[in-house]
């Protein structure tokens, strides 16, 4: 009798796995229902307010740094299974050059989301729900695409033009949207905007995490090419 049992329970065991394992679809990413990542005046913050000072070489490299994005060496074909166990994201590469295939950027611990990136004419950006694979659209005003730096309760989106003609193109030369992380179950309300700087005058090499939680830090460089190291403190 206790041999009938465990093998019973092994084999409900293995039925239950199968089940779940049959009942996770498998879906193409070209195929997901992308919202557009959106921020409006309605969704802004009054009380934005932000200190811009210029800073040494020095004082960046010490306090600078980078270490919220969790990579992985993924080839041109990759997938990724939702927190929730229901779906499981395929990414396939079926262009004639895998540059402009969909490319996996990272996973955010901060705003629980994976990074994919996709360039051709332009470079897009998508924000995946790491639990449900809701799946954000993030325009940028540049073709380059928009990049994200994640501090403990802010993302950072920049996107920068790096020749001196945007003018005939831009109306800025480098963009910085800020938004505030929420703790919420739908992605869309995961991110609160609080504002923007925007700039003529200089372009954005590269963002940095700071040691001070409410601070970033910024390498950037005018029209003549002259680099300047720029902290701004987020009040």
């Amino acid at each position: 009798m206790k041999k009938t049992t465990v093998l019973l329970f092994n084999l409900f065991c293995f039925l239950n796995i199968y089940g779940q394992n049959d009942s996770i679809k498998t879906v193409d990413f070209s195929s997901v229902d992308k919202k557009l990542f959106t921020s409006t005046d309605s969704n802004t913050d009054s009380r934005f307010k932000y200190d811009f000072k210029i800073i040494d070489s020095l004082y960046f490299y010490e306090n600078s740094f980078k270490k919220d994005l969790q990579t992985a060496d993924y080839e041109k074909d990759f997938e990724l299974q939702t927190g929730d166990r229901k779906s499981i994201i395929k990414f396939e590469c079926k262009e004639r050059d895998p540059e402009t295939c969909y490319r996996y950027v990272g996973y955010s611990e901060n705003a629980e989301v994976h990074l994919i990136s996709k360039c051709r004419d332009v470079c897009e950006l998508y924000l995946i729900d790491s639990y449900t694979g809701s799946t954000l659209s993030v325009p940028s005003e540049f073709d380059g695409g928009s990049f994200p730096v994640f501090l403990p309760g802010y993302m950072i989106l920049y996107s920068s033009y790096y020749d001196n003609s945007f003018e005939d193109y831009y109306e800025y030369r480098s963009i910085i949207d800020i938004y505030e992380l929420k703790t919420a179950n739908d992605l869309e309300q995961k991110f609160k905007y609080v504002g923007s700087i925007n700039s003529k005058n200089w372009s954005i090499q590269e963002v940095f995490e700071s040691n001070d939680k409410n601070s970033f830090l910024l390498k950037i460089y005018d029209k003549r090419n002259e680099y300047n190291y720029v902290e701004i403190n987020i009040e």
